[in-house]
């Protein structure tokens, strides 16, 4: 009998316990939709999408079809920030994140002529780099060193301009091209770099 509600209380405590750590654990859910021009319905690959106020910051540059997915939001309610070169931003307050299912959106953006005139545009530089690949004596770019001098003087002196500098330590796929996984890499550095810029 002893070993009977010994057995019993180990059975309860052990189903408290995950009871407790399945609450514990937040309920989360995904936002994706496709942003698209305003005027033409065109997708627009390259925008910057970001939840306001968020940090760490989270945010997705949208792919070549204009569609994006920000994973694992808390559930509550989030603005989201909407941004691309040559339109107007765009604020899509109050989303409300519920558990039961996924966030679908549909996000417009007009285009701004004016926008193009100002110079407070982000922009993010892939600081070049060379392969030493070279036939006749290794090196590739001629003048590579002071291309690299005015990339960083430029970063330096534009507090909206950023620098990605990992492209380094590429593998190259002949002397003047990286290889697939470095191009992958490049293009992950530069939308956390141009992400950044857009939070500020």
């Amino acid at each position: 009998m002893k070993f009977l509600l010994l057995k019993q209380l180990i059975v309860l405590t052990v189903t408290g316990m995950s009871i407790t750590l399945g609450f514990s654990q937040e309920i989360t859910q995904n936002i994706r939709g496709i942003v698209r021009d305003e005027a033409s319905g065109m997708p627009l690959p390259g925008a910057t999408v970001v939840i306001a106020d968020s940090d760490p910051v989270i945010g997705e540059i949208t792919s070549y079809d204009g569609s994006f997915k920000l994973k694992n939001i808390p559930i509550g309610r989030v603005d989201l920030m909407i941004s691309f070169i040559g339109y107007e931003p765009k604020v899509v307050p109050n989303v409300r994140i519920g558990a039961a299912k996924e966030i679908v959106l549909g996000i417009n953006l007009q285009e701004s002529l004016v926008k193009m005139r100002e110079d407070d545009l982000p922009v993010v530089i892939d600081k070049i780099s060379d392969s030493w690949n070279d036939e006749k004596d290794g090196k590739v770019w001629e003048y590579g060193e002071l291309i690299q001098y005015a990339q960083e003087k430029f970063v330096r002196e534009d507090e909206n301009a950023a620098i990605v500098r990992s492209n380094r330590y590429y593998n190259y796929s002949d002397p003047w091209h990286y290889d697939s996984e470095g191009y992958i890499d490049l293009g992950k550095q530069c939308a956390e770099e141009f992400i950044q810029l857009n939070s500020k």
